[in-house]
Formats: C-alpha cells, structure tokens, sequence
C-alpha cells in the first residue's frame, strides 16, 4: 500500500513516514533552555531579595485608607503617624509612604489605615529618611 502511495504521487517523499523515525531528543538539546530557566529563575529571586541595591532603595509602606478618604487626608494621616509621603497610589485613597521609625505600620494602623504592608526596592527618587524638624519662623508683631 505505502509504495503503491509513493507511485501514485510521483514519488514526492522520500520514505514513508513511520514513529521510529523520528529524531532522537538528547540532553545537550535541552542545554540552552536549561541555562535561559536558570538565568530567569535566579535574576527574579536576586531581583526579589534585593540584591540589585543602589539609589532609591529602601523601605517604604503600601497604605491603603479608608474607601472615600482623599489624598489630602490619607497624607494627613502618614504625617499624623510620623512618615512622609513618597508618592500617590492609584487612588486618592492610596499612598506610598516612608519613615525612619521601626514603629511606623503600627502608627497607621493606629491612624486610621485599613491595610499597611511593608514594601522594599525603589520608592521613587528618595529613599526613607528621617524627617527633618522644620524651622521655627519668628513672627514680627
């Protein structure tokens, strides 16, 4: 029947195909995917134990305030727990917030903060530090 194939269609392929042909899967051709898994595995764990330091690193606070709250509001409760704000979340309800203090998601849960979860990487173009006492202004009578 296979050859009766072959003739009827001009002797386009070479052999019948049959399982036993197939080309043989060895280690060494696995050996460039292996490395790309080992590279991606090991750059994503450095990556997330932060073994990359440098500028902006640090660790700042994800603070999610009550639904309804504004930014105005939710950066007058990271100031009222000690902090300083880094940047705004998505919502007006949402900051990203650093402090020097070792006490500080205590303080916004304290505040009034729904939900406080350390962060730790790049917070933007600062890293936390403790705030500076602003200067005292004489007032001129």
């Amino acid at each position: 029947m296979g050859a009766m194939l072959l003739q009827m269609h001009g002797n386009q392929f070479a052999e019948p195909f049959r399982p036993d042909n197939r080309p043989r899967l060895r280690g060494r051709d696995l050996l460039p995917a292996a490395l790309m898994l080992i590279l991606l595995v090991g750059g994503l764990l450095a990556a997330s134990l932060g073994l990359g330091g440098g500028a902006g690193q640090g660790e700042g606070y994800l603070v999610i305030a009550p639904p309804g709250w504004t930014l105005a509001r939710t950066t007058g409760l990271v100031r009222a727990a000690g902090g300083r704000l880094v940047r705004p979340g998505g919502f007006s309800n949402t900051v990203i917030a650093a402090s020097a203090d070792p006490h500080f998601g205590q303080a916004l849960e304290n505040a009034g903060a729904l939900f406080v979860r350390r962060v730790s990487g790049p917070l933007g173009c600062a890293s936390p530090q403790e705030t500076a006492p602003r200067p005292q202004t004489s007032q001129k009578p």
